[in-house]
């Protein structure tokens, strides 16, 4: 028999006799259950952590993710002046967005992949972000419109309907400035002024001169539109991104009277500090009948305007609760992959 005066050992003797179990030390034996659970939790949780790491490989392959060592031969099949951006984003604050689960043990579950279950941002999410913070940089400078337009296409009803008006000579009507005004706010975010508002009702065309010179009412009847200013889908694609941790967070809503809370809301997180990976893709399918050198500029613009959407959208942070600070990130690794000479500043080209 082991030596009684070594509890932990005669516990995991086995065959405890139950008069011999009076002879043990109750407070070693707490002791001993305590940090026997803590290690068989250790061990789950170092088990899912794993399992987690391993389906992230399999949801970004099964997701069309293209491996650094492929992106070569991968950009050889595209149309020239096709370009690879990638980065790794970290989380600076915890990431939430609400998944569709029916039944789990949360009412806030994250969002997650549906075959490997785990937590993800989708590519329209994505969009959305990157062209939020392309808005912002169009409101810092009008200029910025084409490669907008260009990058995330020209689909939605305003912008329809602002060429409807221009193609059927009601250029001076209250109704078309009226469209220009909704394209502006709703479309492009732009803030407008009482000088801009001034522009439009008295000028209207003046004012679409200065988002393009092509956006003009003889170029819409005349079908001479640029590709790139008719309703089009745009030249990036957007993958998801998977994280291989899982978290909670507590928000707990204070009663102002009373100064305290009364019913906290548990919400599963992506927690901060996690890595994910970015990746866009970006294929000029509409420049393939355009010269070498108007597209190589167009490109050249592109891909600046898209890296300083990524830099700005670190700020504003993904998912929900983006208001609260969640979803904010850090940067690492910034490159991109280009079949042609063009540089950006502040990202590394491969």
């Amino acid at each position: 028999m082991p030596n009684k005066g070594n509890s932990y050992e005669f516990i995991l003797a086995g065959d405890i006799d139950f008069k011999a179990i009076k002879t043990i030390n109750l407070h070693d034996y707490y002791n001993f259950n305590k940090i026997h659970t803590q290690n068989k939790k250790r061990k789950t949780a170092k088990e899912f952590i794993q399992k987690l790491k391993f389906n992230v490989n399999k949801a970004e392959n099964c997701a069309g993710l293209i491996k650094t060592e492929d992106y070569g031969s991968y950009l050889a099949q595209l149309p020239p002046y096709s370009f690879i951006l990638t980065a790794e984003i970290k989380l600076k604050a915890p990431y939430f967005s609400h998944d569709d689960e029916p039944l789990y043990l949360f009412d806030n579950p994250v969002l997650k992949e549906k075959v490997f279950k785990v937590p993800m941002v989708r590519g329209s999410s994505w969009k959305g972000l990157l062209a939020a913070a392309g808005k912002q940089l169009i409101n810092d400078d009008i200029d910025n419109f084409l490669p907008y337009a260009r990058i995330w296409g020209l689909g939605s009803s305003e912008y329809r309907s602002l060429l409807e008006y221009l193609d059927d000579n009601k250029q001076n009507s209250d109704e078309f400035k009226s469209r220009i005004i909704k394209f502006s706010l709703w479309e492009l975010g732009l803030s407008l002024d009482k000088d801009d508002i001034n522009l439009i009702n008295n000028n209207p065309h003046e004012f679409l001169q200065r988002l393009s010179s092509n956006l003009t009412a003889e170029n819409v009847h005349n079908k001479n539109l640029p590709l790139y200013l008719q309703p089009h889908k745009g030249r990036a694609l957007l993958y998801p991104t998977f994280f291989d941790s899982i978290s909670f967070e507590v928000i707990n809503p204070h009663d102002r009277s009373k100064r305290a809370g009364t019913n906290p809301i548990y919400y599963e997180v992506v927690p901060t500090g996690t890595i994910g990976k970015l990746q866009i893709i970006y294929i000029p399918y509409d420049g393939l009948l355009m010269e070498n050198n108007i597209l190589k500029e167009q490109v050249g613009k592109d891909l600046s305007f898209l890296c300083r959407s990524v830099d700005k959208a670190a700020g504003l942070g993904i998912g929900a609760k983006a208001k609260l600070g969640w979803g904010r990130f850090e940067l690492m690794k910034k490159k991109y992959w280009v079949q042609k000479d063009i540089d950006v500043e502040g990202w590394e080209k491969c």
